[in-house]
């Protein structure tokens, strides 16, 4: 449950910008489904490599948390390469555009830190992330001015906070340890 709420709660943008008549939105089911299967299992492989085996080296070398953090954000770097070589770029300077998709990937990497810590396996993240990044592959947006990608980081920090919300319960052990409660 808790991956579906972050496919949507991160995909919100393409909906709110269509709203606003900010984005027009080209699916491109045939050119790019392909594309989008194996997003799937590269964002299985990448979830299983960064937040299972990289996730218990950090975990031994890291006090709690740290470890987390830097998890979100080594976990980051694939998926922000991957949209600036795949995904079509905006017309903004690339510095701008790099921020943007920065802010956007580290939000969906600790949203996805957060799952793989409360779910307890990389199943649910890869499966989640599969998705976001099928959802971009076959529903590209066209937008007008820069109201969709703020749109797209504020959908994303949304994500991680649904994550945090819907996990409460599972994570606790986990706020306790960086806390320092007992």
């Amino acid at each position: 449950m808790a991956a579906s709420v972050l496919v949507f709660v991160t995909s919100l943008y393409l909906l709110l910008g269509l709203a606003l008549r900010y984005a027009v939105v080209h699916p491109a089911f045939r050119a790019r489904g392909g594309f989008a299967a194996l997003a799937l299992g590269a964002a299985l492989l990448h979830e299983r490599l960064v937040r299972g085996a990289l996730y218990q080296t950090f975990q031994k070398r890291f006090a709690p948390g740290i470890a987390a953090a830097g998890i979100a954000f080594a976990g980051a770097m694939a998926p922000l390469s991957a949209r600036l070589f795949f995904l079509p770029r905006p017309t903004a300077p690339f510095p701008l555009v790099i921020a943007q998709s920065f802010l956007v990937e580290l939000s969906i990497s600790l949203a996805l830190t957060w799952l793989a810590l409360g779910s307890g396996s990389t199943l649910p993240g890869g499966l989640a992330l599969g998705f976001i990044w099928a959802v971009r592959l076959v529903f590209v947006p066209t937008f007008h001015g820069g109201v969709v990608p703020f749109l797209e980081v504020i959908a994303a920090a949304a994500g991680a906070l649904a994550i945090s919300a819907v996990l409460v319960r599972a994570l606790a052990p986990y706020r306790d340890q960086v806390l320092g409660a007992s």
